[in-house]
């Protein structure tokens, strides 16, 4: 559409002057003599009537006589003028708001580094081996009835992509990692089973924590934990650096969703926190129980001990991972980026254990 059949069109139909008089003026218009300028831009010269160029600068040349439709035409002359002003400042604004987008992707994908920790001394760790050896999230025999008892968790809303990731409905940019205290339905979908009924840990002492992850698919998933209060920023900062650095961790998700069964948690490689329980044959709650542990990849780092001379491994299906030595994907051990971190926030690693060794397994007192 050239510029006169748009000035033609806005003057018509929007502001409503009569199409026959808007006519007999571009007709009048075209009976001037209108002397054409050459004007050098930075990659071409191009040609235009003096009037137009005027134009541009919101100068109006005004040769006849002013009455109604005469003064219809300049409103109409200046409204187009303000019409192209507009898109073209629109044209800015956007080009405004997309470089702040990239800006703020860009700074959020800087890995801040939190002040190192003083690490555990290892009789710290020795002493708590023994209890990690009697704290058996469950035994050979009830973890077998229970896989077989196991329904499949609905998994179907946590693998959704970053866009449907948002709990609050607002943008995934300002709600992608955060704390809050547990919701009313996240509580009540632990009842009975990481909260069981004779949890001593107050839900006020607990925290909901709302992640992203890299999934094994390079594709970014959503996850949720809960944890102790006492460590939720923590927790909250390794795994917004593990993001930020497309660290893989398949999945994260409330272990509720396997009915707080460990064992069928730990072998669909699902990293959890929260699940209450009482080391066993004691009255000591667990550092799961309190919320004051993170199991990371646990199919790919299990949990080994020998019990009765015969070698114990949760879960069961993570055989082939039990031999450190070997090279495969997901492996945590002292180079691994997740191992950094968590110790680096004070965190002492199960894989350091000496009775038994929890490759999976990160704790703080």
């Amino acid at each position: 559409m050239t510029v006169k059949e748009d000035f033609r069109n806005y003057a018509s139909k929007h502001l409503g002057i009569n199409s026959m008089v808007v006519d007999d003026v571009i007709k009048a218009q075209s009976q001037y003599l209108n002397p054409y300028i050459l004007e050098e831009r930075q990659l071409n010269v191009t040609q235009m009537d003096v009037f137009s160029r005027l134009m541009m600068d919101r100068i109006i040349f005004l040769g006849t006589q002013i009455d109604d439709y005469t003064a219809n035409t300049l409103q109409a002359q200046l409204g187009i003028k303000e019409k192209l002003v507009k898109k073209q400042k629109g044209m800015i604004i956007t080009a405004a708001v997309l470089l702040a987008a990239a800006a703020v992707v860009t700074g959020s994908r800087l890995i801040r580094h939190p002040e190192k920790s003083n690490t555990k001394k290892s009789e710290v760790a020795d002493q708590e081996n023994s209890e990690k050896e009697q704290d058996h999230r469950t035994s050979g025999t009830e973890l077998s009835e229970k896989k077989q008892n196991m329904n499949e968790p609905d998994h179907t809303q946590k693998e959704q992509s970053v866009e449907n990731a948002d709990r609050t409905g607002k943008s995934i940019t300002e709600e992608a990692f955060y704390i809050s205290k547990i919701p009313d339905d996240i509580f009540e979908k632990m009842q009975g089973k990481s909260y069981k009924a004779d949890c001593t840990v107050p839900r006020e002492d607990l925290r909901y924590l709302h992640v992203l992850h890299m999934g094994f698919d390079g594709q970014t998933k959503e996850g949720e934990l809960v944890v102790n209060k006492a460590i939720a920023e923590d927790v909250l900062a390794i795994f917004r650096q593990l993001y930020e650095a497309e660290y893989p961790i398949e999945k994260v998700r409330l272990v509720d969703e396997y009915d707080a069964d460990d064992e069928a948690s730990m072998s669909d490689n699902n990293s959890s926190a929260f699940n209450f329980r009482f080391i066993s044959h004691t009255t000591k709650i667990s550092k799961h129980g309190l919320g004051m542990a993170v199991d990371i990849n646990t199919l790919y780092n299990p949990y080994v001990k020998t019990v009765n001379g015969k070698l114990s491994i949760e879960p069961a299906n993570a055989e082939a991972y039990v031999d450190r030595s070997g090279d495969f994907p997901h492996k945590i051990d002292h180079d691994d980026l997740c191992y950094k971190l968590f110790t680096r926030y004070g965190f002492t690693w199960g894989g350091d254990w000496t009775h038994s060794k929890d490759y999976q397994h990160f704790e703080k007192d």
